[in-house]
């Protein structure tokens, strides 16, 4: 996508991004897919750098402050009646970030508390998520954590799981077996004027461990063993693992599948769309302490009355399954 102006677009609502700061905005852009034009802006994204004292409300500082002297490193979300707060919690660089409801606004500061540590630039998504999902809300659109594949003739197949619960190796093995790939880690899910339910792709690197490339061998030879030196995952481009014609922007969504890693071969099981909400749910939050509202409750159990609702064990091998194994379902 191109944008002349810089900013981010997702499913349609624009967040006009604002930042003099290079490396910040060089990162928010990186994190998001750009806006096809700068009209019907609906969010402004403020971003700036702040050094030693943090300076922001007093309802955000308070909570920043109670989670940055936390141990562990946690990072946190406050659901306030301004609107939300969230900090993600790394040292010598936390991310804090809150949303102006009335003035429908995001602030993001990467704060520095000592000025002469030079640090790198946390992966902002990590804060911001949890506010564009509170924003995108406003507008009955929903952020979820999963992934997206279609089908060859036009079926949107939706895969729910926890980190590390098989959506990217599945999004790969599906797309890889004819469909095509919107996503593997992240969607925006919204109704259409005529009721039906429709996915955004909202597409970034793909974090791949080296077990998960070893399932591809044409991946495997390009990206050998040694790129994994002292690393658990990598990013590897999207273009570097898909065709331009194996991508997808959008799909009607016509089934949703609730993934379980494990198990000798992969099964897929029909299950009632209300066992599958509790997952749909989950998947609307991005930090401990943010909970769907009840427009989320509403609309995303309406999402899984409307497709078909299936629960996937995958297996060891994802050479097992394939989209026609999808489809078949779907027909």
């Amino acid at each position: 996508m191109v944008s002349d102006q810089g900013n981010i677009g997702l499913s349609g609502t624009v967040f006009r991004v604002q930042c003099s700061n290079q490396p910040l905005h060089a990162a928010i852009l990186g994190t998001y897919p750009l806006a096809r034009s700068s009209g019907g802006c609906a969010f402004e994204l403020l971003a700036e750098v702040q050094f030693g004292q943090l300076r922001v409300p007093s309802h955000v500082g308070d909570f920043a402050h109670i989670i940055l002297r936390g141990p562990d490193w946690q990072s946190g979300y406050l659901a306030s009646p301004q609107g939300g707060v969230a900090v993600y919690n790394v040292p010598d660089a936390p991310l804090v970030a809150f949303f102006d409801r009335a003035c429908r606004q995001l602030h993001l500061i990467a704060y520095r508390p000592n000025r002469f540590h030079v640090a790198t630039m946390p992966v902002v998504g990590s804060v911001l998520n949890p506010l564009i999902r509170d924003a995108l809300a406003l507008e009955r659109k929903y952020m979820l954590h999963a992934a997206a594949v279609m089908t060859a003739s036009g079926k949107g197949i939706l895969l729910i799981a926890d980190n590390g619960g098989g959506k990217t190796t599945t999004a790969m093995q599906l797309t890889m077996s004819g469909g095509r790939f919107l996503s593997d880690d992240l969607v925006v899910v919204e109704r259409d004027p005529a009721g039906h339910w429709i996915a955004h792709a909202v597409r970034e690197d793909l974090n791949l461990s080296q077990q998960t490339v070893s399932f591809f061998a044409d991946l495997a030879r390009d990206w050998p063993a040694d790129r994994w030196t002292g690393k658990a995952k990598i990013p590897i481009p999207v273009s570097a693992v898909f065709e331009k014609q194996q991508l997808q922007e959008q799909m009607h969504i016509a089934m949703l599948c609730r993934l379980e890693l494990g198990g000798p071969k992969a099964v897929i099981q029909p299950i009632n769309p209300a066992d599958a909400l509790g997952s749909l749910l989950r998947a609307n939050t991005f930090l401990p302490d943010q909970i769907p509202g009840a427009d989320a409750f509403a609309d995303l159990a309406d999402l899984g009355s409307h497709c078909r609702c299936v629960h996937m064990q995958t297996g060891n091998d994802p050479h097992q399954f394939s989209i026609d194994d999808f489809e078949s379902r779907l027909t």
